[in-house]
């Protein structure tokens, strides 16, 4: 999948519901489109490893931009696709509708979570 049709995908969802919140993930799960990640673990600093708490989501390389047009979110997934440097088989374009900053620079912790669940991100496209 090339930076322009990652582009294309975000601005068509930007014109169907402003605000959603988008990420790259990279993991050796295999999923599909339309299926969830779920809630990732947070990080033990002292111990180098994670730890048994959950994160309010998962955990992606988010990215921002300021204004919905073509070159604000080429020049973001571009910078996003640029810190990727995870371990991992797959790559994906993940969503939500909720996000909070981790640790990590360029970190979004993305959620999908609702009243009566909580919900990771979910996959918009499989990058690689």
């Amino acid at each position: 999948m090339t930076v322009k049709e990652i582009v294309e995908i975000i601005m068509k969802s930007e014109n169907e519901q402003e605000g959603k919140k988008f990420g790259i993930r990279t993991d050796d799960l295999d999923l599909n489109v339309g299926e969830y990640f779920g809630l990732s673990h947070d990080w033990d600093f002292e111990n180098d490893r994670p730890s048994d708490e959950y994160l309010n989501g998962t955990c992606t390389t988010g990215i921002r931009y300021m204004f919905a047009d073509e070159e604000d979110i080429t020049e973001a997934v571009e910078k996003a696709l640029e810190k990727q440097n995870y371990c991992g088989k797959y790559q994906y374009l993940v969503a939500g509708t909720a996000s909070e900053y981790g640790d990590d620079d360029l970190e979004l912790i993305i959620n999908n979570s609702n009243l009566f669940e909580e919900i990771g991100a979910i996959v918009v496209a499989k990058i690689k």
